[in-house]
């Protein structure tokens, strides 16, 4: 199945009410948060003259008696950054003027899209924020924002959520939005009914039926005809992997999404009903797993368990956030439960030793691992090393994009299906074990950290034991291969 109907498949299984509850930001009391109001008095008797306050006071929640229902806090529906959007313009946020802005870019692109109830006097509303933001903002430079800072817009004391409710029922009803060329009928590309197609999901950065690349409304319109309801089923799926924390992992500087699939309609229904009862498992984190596989591996003991491993599959998509856009850059597809259960046994199929693809401490190696990282994964590993010096050249785009890139071919020659090149391997093998960490000098410049002759001179010392550790790598990486047929 491609990435569009997996979506479409776990989008199906969840109804609007489900989908509205999953929006919300999980909060338990109000009290533990302080707030920057920014109060807009609307006259519409006086040809909608429109003035705003910003108003710092703890007691002003209880002073319009607000409430987590009347604000209807909700986690992001698109964009990041600055230009992250909300559903309405109530937003946490440690930043002042990104929490101002969120604010602003939720009214536009959030309000204004999904309501047609006061549209003329929203519009003014959005262009006078727009004009007078610096202004608001001198007014709040004295203002420390922190972790537990709520940014809230109201309009005459009313929360939008209030004034608009129709917004949230709008969007959770009909995620989507309409191409440049809506068709009066034809086949849908799932269900083959006819209908008007033309539209699509409502989602930046989805690359509809293809994983790599950017597909123009002309391809999207010819390659995956959807009708309304159609992309609004992608969109609640895409949706529901983002918002859930089992399904969006940033594990030791590697962001991915785990997407869950199957054919079967009850199958999907299930998984989804689980993966919603996962919320706050604390064996799902950086803490308590070792590795990437490990991590994959308890999440799908626990999902799908030993029954239904050939007919669920995982999908992996790697990404990373660049300006404001969410980029993906690697995948990983159809992934077998049963695969994860084999790989994870031939780890430990070696007398006296074991595979591990994770990282380790210098001062804790062990001398019976065989570190699949120090083969494939040395400039990650460099990292992890030196993390104070990583922090210095860890900020660019694109040197996190290399590391990443390491650790998803290592995870590609594990799960992914193509066949591994041995002679290519080796050669990169023998590369790496003439090297060895160093965290002398001055110098970040990817590949001039590690040392050959300090590698030299350890191979030397132990050759035996890497020499073993290269036939137990090989023989691995021989059965990997054998299990990809």
């Amino acid at each position: 199945m491609s990435l569009a109907e997996k979506l479409y498949k776990i989008g199906e299984c969840i109804d609007s009410n489900d989908f509205a509850q999953d929006l919300r930001q999980d909060i338990e009391n109000l009290d533990d948060y302080n707030f920057i109001v920014l109060n807009l008095s609307v006259s519409i008797k006086s040809k909608n003259r429109i003035e705003w306050t910003v108003v710092i006071e703890p007691n002003y929640i209880q002073k319009f008696n607000l409430n987590k229902e009347k604000l209807f806090l909700t986690k992001k529906i698109g964009g990041s950054g600055s230009g992250t959007i909300y559903l309405y313009p109530n937003v946490i946020n440690k930043d002042t003027q990104k929490g101002l802005t969120q604010n602003i870019v939720s009214i536009e692109n959030s309000v204004l899209k999904h309501t047609k109830k006061y549209k003329r006097v929203l519009s003014k509303i959005l262009q006078i924020l727009k004009n007078d933001k610096a202004e608001i903002l001198t007014q709040l430079e004295a203002t420390k924002a922190t972790a537990k800072t709520i940014f809230i817009t109201l309009i005459n004391g009313k929360t939008f959520y209030e004034l608009c409710p129709e917004v949230l029922t709008n969007f959770a009803g009909n995620p989507i939005k309409r191409g440049k060329n809506i068709k009066l009928s034809g086949s849908s590309f799932f269900t083959e009914d006819l209908a008007p197609i033309g539209f699509k999901p409502d989602i930046n950065f989805f690359n509809t039926d293809n994983y790599n690349g950017t597909m123009k409304d002309k391809e999207v319109h010819e390659k995956i005809p959807l009708h309304e309801l159609d992309g609004a089923n992608i969109n609640k799926g895409w949706l529901f992997c983002d918002k859930q924390g089992f399904l969006k992992k940033e594990y030791e500087r590697l962001k991915f999404y785990i997407i869950p699939s199957s054919q079967d309609k009850q199958l999907t229904k299930k998984l989804v009903d689980k993966i919603k009862t996962a919320k706050g498992l604390s064996h799902f984190s950086d803490a308590t797993s070792k590795s990437f596989f490990e991590e994959i591996k308890m999440m799908s003991d626990w999902l799908v368990g030993n029954e239904q491993t050939n007919i669920v599959t995982f999908d992996f998509i790697f990404y990373e956030d660049n300006n404001n856009q969410r980029e993906i850059f690697g995948t990983i597809q159809d992934v077998m439960p049963s695969q994860i259960n084999q790989i994870w046994d031939l780890m430990y199929d070696f007398k006296d030793f074991t595979i591990s693809d994770g990282f380790y401490k210098l001062s804790q190696k062990d001398s019976e691992t065989v570190y699949l990282m120090d083969y494939f994964c040395r400039n990650a590993l460099w990292a992890r090393f030196n993390g104070k010096e990583m922090d210095k050249v860890g900020t660019s785009y694109k040197y996190k994009r290399f590391l990443a890139n390491e650790r998803i071919f290592l995870a590609s020659l594990l799960l992914g299906r193509q066949k591994i090149n041995m002679d290519e391997l080796l050669k990169l093998v023998n590369k790496n074990v003439n090297y060895e960490f160093t965290t002398k000098g001055s110098s970040h410049s990817i590949g001039e950290y590690l040392r050959m002759d300090e590698g030299i001179k350890t191979y030397l010392k132990f050759p035996k034991d890497i020499a073993l550790k290269h036939r137990i790598l090989i023989a691995f990486l021989n059965k990997i291969n054998a299990l990809k047929g």
